[in-house]
């Protein structure tokens, strides 16, 4: 048969694991979740958009790296949308790109995530292009990151015809040709909206006691997050998006 077809029958399906909330899904081989999104345009941004997304996620093994969430054409239109990567050494960056790296925003974190460990990871971008706007979070609190490069000017999203990867969706572990192996995650959002840091330190307080994750908040944060209004999670764009991946994987092999 055809390569694809051959790809098709040896890809491995994501198992289900323990999670943070019920079921988690850990990627192995070259297995990926794709959550669609191109005629929805569930999590479709522009560059000029503010928005968030966040996932539960755990190093389940050494000197691995890989595509953690991406929306993006991958290398044949230089990685145009937005992606969160794992490196092999243990941290992650978080970029938007018309091509990478030329016109591109990216930042790193400077200290890499433990091994077997879950960690509830957050991104906010305000929508001005601009290196201040994006922003990481690791359990509730800002990361400490790096600026990798501060020049996008150009649009972020692939056009259905001129470009070479098309529009593409929010997959889980996958990038082009490229994917993410031995990681589990768990409780994925996107949201339309640049997350405060009192919404984002009340989205990592969902599950995490469950997973023995103190969340590294200062007093103010803990203060304002007991009376902020937590994100919302429909299937509206308006109010943002959320999936049980674990149930979702159950649903999928059900049908």
């Amino acid at each position: 048969g055809s390569e694809d077809e051959r790809k098709k029958k040896t890809v491995r399906a994501p198992e289900t694991v323990a999670g943070v909330i019920g079921g988690a899904q850990r990627l192995v081989g070259d297995g990926q979740i794709d959550l669609g999104g191109r005629e929805q345009n569930f999590g479709f941004f522009e560059r000029n958009d503010p928005f968030s997304f966040a996932i539960w996620m755990r190093r389940d093994k050494d000197g691995v790296g890989g595509p953690v969430i991406t929306r993006s054409g991958a290398v044949m239109n230089g990685h145009r949308g937005y992606e969160l990567i794992l490196r092999p050494d243990g941290t992650l960056t978080a970029g938007l790109h018309h091509v990478a790296p030329d016109n591109s925003l990216e930042i790193e974190l400077t200290e890499p995530l433990a091994l077997r460990t879950w960690y509830h990871v957050t991104v906010t971008y305000d929508g001005a292009s601009r290196a201040p706007g994006l922003r990481m979070f690791l359990n509730g609190a800002p990361a400490k990151t790096r600026l990798i490069v501060d020049h996008l000017s150009r649009s972020i999203i692939s056009e259905p015809l001129g470009d070479w990867g098309g529009i593409s969706s929010i997959r889980l572990g996958r990038r082009g040709d490229e994917n993410l192996s031995d990681v589990s995650v768990d409780e994925f959002y996107v949201f339309p909206d640049q997350l405060t840091a009192p919404e984002v330190a009340t989205l990592a307080s969902a599950g995490a006691a469950s997973v023995g994750v103190a969340l590294g908040r200062t007093e103010a944060d803990r203060r304002a997050s007991a009376t902020a209004t937590p994100p919302r999670a429909t299937a509206t764009r308006a109010e943002g998006v959320g999936v049980d991946l674990g149930r979702r994987e159950a649903d999928r092999r059900a049908s």
